[in-house]
């Protein structure tokens, strides 16, 4: 996909962090923006700024959690533009580092339905319309650099699910000479309101137990929370991860990875890897 000027572009998650640097981005580059999230405050203001820098834009207010809303989202987008060249699946949650073992049903379901499924979704409603019209076409799934590295959280589970979906949806894609590319997008640190998703727990995904920790894990627990913090707070400018993408669709490239700063730590689970093959 090389060309963006009057394309239309449907981000989710795109009232805030990564998802609104990608709008922003789409819109510089004269492409027509839907806008998908599940805050409608932050989604109407999202809609207001962008249409004041002289963008067109359709907000469509959507729990990515739920098939039938991003569905409906695929149809308001082609009632409203007629089609599509570039879908983002960006919406994602984070939550605590806790024992997988303590982690609750309930919170699983949560990361599952968010991290993982959404995408899925996203792929079942869109990917047939793309096909459909048989031109050059883009798909950006925003997975984490934990879907990369050593696994370490629930979060980092889905995420290296995230990367599967991605690749087999990309290897599907290019054995039958489809013109649709796919990306990836692993970042380590953004600054992003990620930590503060339960914020947008909808009803139908009620809160489960706290976990119950031993006093050592508690501790850890803690600390980790601080560096997450800590790392988001110093994290990169989501408007960086956004240009980093455009140009990655323009490549055609699939892995992106925006933290060259963790290329080592990636390199070490590759090698981890051989060496236990060997």
């Amino acid at each position: 996909m090389q060309t963006f000027k009057d394309q239309v572009a449907v981000i989710t998650g795109a009232a805030s962090g990564i998802g609104w640097a990608l709008a922003q981005r789409c819109a510089q580059d004269g492409m027509k923006v839907v806008l998908a999230d599940i805050q409608a405050g932050a989604l109407e203001k999202a809609e207001s700024k962008l249409r004041a820098q002289g963008a067109t834009v359709l907000a469509v207010q959507t729990d990515v959690s739920l098939p039938e809303q991003v569905e409906q989202l695929m149809q308001q987008t082609l009632a409203h533009f007629g089609g599509v060249q570039l879908l983002c699946c960006n919406a994602g949650i984070g939550t605590g580092t806790s024992p997988i073992w303590s982690f609750a049903l309930e919170d699983w379901r949560w990361l599952l339905d968010v991290n993982l499924l959404s995408v899925v979704y996203g792929i079942r409603s869109f990917i047939p319309v793309m096909i459909r019209q048989n031109e050059p076409a883009h798909m950006v799934i925003t997975s984490s650099i934990s879907g990369i590295v050593d696994a370490d959280s629930a979060y980092a589970v889905t995420k290296h699910a995230a990367v599967a979906l991605a690749e087999t949806l990309d290897a599907h894609l290019r054995e039958r000479n489809l013109p649709i590319g796919v990306s990836v997008l692993c970042p380590a640190f953004v600054k992003t309101k990620i930590l503060s998703a339960a914020r947008n727990r909808p009803a139908h995904l009620p809160k489960g137990p706290p976990p119950k920790l031993s006093a050592e894990d508690a501790q850890r627990a803690r600390q980790e929370a601080n560096a997450l913090r800590a790392g988001i707070a110093q994290g990169m400018d989501p408007a960086e991860v956004a240009e980093q993408v455009l140009q990655a669709i323009q490549a055609d490239r699939f892995y992106v990875l925006p933290h060259t700063d963790w290329n080592d730590r990636v390199q070490a689970r590759m090698d981890a890897i051989l060496r236990d093959l060997s």
